[in-house]
């Protein structure tokens, strides 16, 4: 599906990665961050020094995402 403002307008996205991630790149996700803020888009974007999985600085990042959500 082709990207449309839309999709996401009134929307904040949250993208947590490892730096150490074999799986995917670092770099695909800050790609990916930098190419939705430059679209406008409102990103939180936690790093943390982890594999392929969630550290529990981002899932604590993740919890103030969502809470300021309301």
């Amino acid at each position: 599906k082709d990207y449309n403002d839309k999709n996401l307008e009134g929307k904040k996205i949250f993208i947590a990665h490892g730096l150490q991630d074999e799986v995917i790149p670092i770099s695909s996700a800050r790609q990916a961050a930098k190419w939705l803020t430059d679209r406008g888009e409102l990103v939180m974007f936690c790093e943390s020094n982890t594999g392929h999985k969630i550290s529990v600085n981002c899932v604590l990042e993740m919890e103030k995402f969502f809470r300021s959500q309301d």
